[in-house]
């Protein structure tokens, strides 16, 4: 869990729906996992997905822009069926993280827990995330954020400035042509 920052992802599918649980704090060290997740979830073809958060302590801006990233694909995928990613009862402060940056209306709250009876199973959390791969996820983030509310230019300009030169840097064994 150490590369995870904390947090800890489970997920369940039931039918055309599925689950992820979140527990502990969404940042950017579970971004990349939790992507893969949703991104899995998707490819099979779920209709909705409930993301528990009863159990999230905050989360900070890559996550809430992969969370909106995610959020827009699949309504989009599933527009007719309503497709969307349903926030279960998070807390008031997680609330207004998601609502001071404009993104709320991509998503549905529900205050109860859905009666789907999910059978979570933990994720196995990557220990030592790719540097690069955690960087793009961060700058894709930010920019959806940017995409979705305009004024998040002023609050994440210098981040997406910044990331895009790190990820312009040659790594490691790389060579300058």
């Amino acid at each position: 869990m150490s590369g995870s920052g904390g947090a800890v992802i489970s997920v369940a599918i039931s039918g055309r729906a599925g689950g992820v649980s979140l527990c502990g704090r969404a940042n950017v060290a579970c971004s990349v996992v939790f992507k893969s997740v949703v991104e899995h979830l998707r490819s099979e073809r779920v209709e909705q997905i409930y993301l528990y958060l009863g159990s999230c302590l905050l989360m900070d801006s890559t996550f809430l822009g992969v969370l909106a990233q995610q959020g827009v694909a699949i309504s989009e995928e599933v527009s007719g069926a309503g497709g969307c990613i349903v926030l279960v009862t998070p807390s008031e402060r997680v609330l207004d993280l998601i609502e001071n940056l404009g993104v709320l209306e991509s998503f549905r709250v529900d205050a109860v827990n859905p009666d789907i009876d999910f059978a979570f199973k933990e994720v196995a959390m990557d220990s030592e995330s790719d540097l690069r791969e955690l960087t793009r996820t961060s700058l894709e983030a930010h920019r959806t954020l940017i995409n979705l509310n305009e004024e998040n230019r002023a609050r994440f300009e210098g981040v997406t400035s910044l990331l895009e030169k790190e990820l312009e840097e040659p790594q490691k064994g790389e060579r300058n042509s």
